[in-house]
């Protein structure tokens, strides 16, 4: 992908974030009152997982309570959202804008008369399970904005497998098959640097590389969309045990990715990363009943995210 398409394409890797961060996410602005979004720090602060291996139903159901919602400014619907007891303002506002696609910034957050700050724990309210939740709907403000940090792209690895379908040749890392995400256009993150070296990251089925994989794009809202970590469907995780879901299938990631609209035209995006191959432990298709292959991380910091994946619907 040239510079000039790599530049082209800013707004169309903007609209994407905006749409998985739940944050107004800009190309470029002169204003510098507005926050920079790095694609990179913090990133291993914000991990989601599913229950430890050790965990019972018990004790996964003990971390977690269920909160009602109601949208004031519209109907006055109300609905249950199963949150984390240790849980954020902020947190919450970005499960209510996967349900309801309220922005984050767009949200008020109302309890017993006092608003939720982002970064306060709900415990700090002393909100506690089958507590209610107030939603004031508010009007877009100028210092809601972010702007996309271009020093954390990395564009000459940028690339379009928009037309490419591999159906002869087979590409390995880490000595494991490496699906390339044909149909979609790769933006990639600045990593190189960032870690104690760069053998992970090889081309070349060398020492030290590790697989990739794929992770549909439903993250915490944070600023840093690696920071935000990881989420797959509770019924799959909950299932087969503890870590960080990823699969080396970007047809499956798809399937857990937010959609968005830009120019018209829908579409999708997910992560595309490494995953240490010493601690990764493999699920077969037939282990799921057909539901595909899935690789669970029991640490975060054994998955690294190097590119951000979209598609035309």
């Amino acid at each position: 992908m040239t510079s000039s398409s790599s530049q082209n394409d800013r707004p169309l890797l903007a609209a994407a974030l905006s749409a998985i961060l739940g944050k107004n996410v800009l190309p470029v602005s002169d204003n510098r009152n507005v926050s920079t979004l790095s694609l990179f720090d913090h990133h291993l602060t914000a991990f989601s997982s599913g229950k430890t291996s050790s965990d019972t139903d018990d004790s996964l159901s003990s971390s977690l309570m269920t909160l009602n919602i109601v949208l004031s400014s519209t109907s006055g619907e109300t609905y249950q959202c199963e949150i984390e007891k240790n849980a954020t303002g902020d947190r919450l506002k970005r499960l209510i804008y996967d349900r309801e696609n309220i922005l984050c910034a767009n949200q008020n957050l109302i309890y017993c008369g006092e608003e939720v700050d982002d970064g306060k724990a709900l415990s700090d309210y002393g909100i506690s399970n089958l507590d209610t939740i107030h939603v004031r709907r508010l009007r877009n403000m100028p210092s809601d904005q972010l702007v996309l940090d271009l020093n954390s792209l990395d564009e000459k690895y940028n690339y379009d497998f928009t037309n490419i379908r591999d159906t002869v040749t087979h590409f390995v890392r880490g000595g494991v098959e490496y699906r390339r995400p044909c149909g979609w256009k790769r933006f990639a993150i600045r990593v190189i640097g960032k870690y104690e070296n760069e053998e992970w990251l090889g081309c070349s089925n060398g020492l030290g590389e590790w697989p990739v994989s794929y992770h549909g794009t439903r993250l915490d809202a944070a600023k840093s969309i690696c920071q935000a970590g990881f989420d797959l469907s509770k019924h799959v995780r909950h299932l087969y045990g503890s870590g960080v879901y990823s699969t080396p299938d970007v047809n499956i990631a798809k399937q857990f990715t937010k959609c968005f609209k830009f120019n018209n035209q829908d579409y999708y995006v997910v992560l595309q990363n490494r995953v240490n191959p010493k601690t990764v432990r493999k699920l077969t298709n037939a282990e799921t009943k057909e539901a595909g292959e899935y690789w669970i991380t029991p640490d975060a910091k054994d998955i690294r995210p190097y590119g951000i994946c979209i598609m035309k619907k």
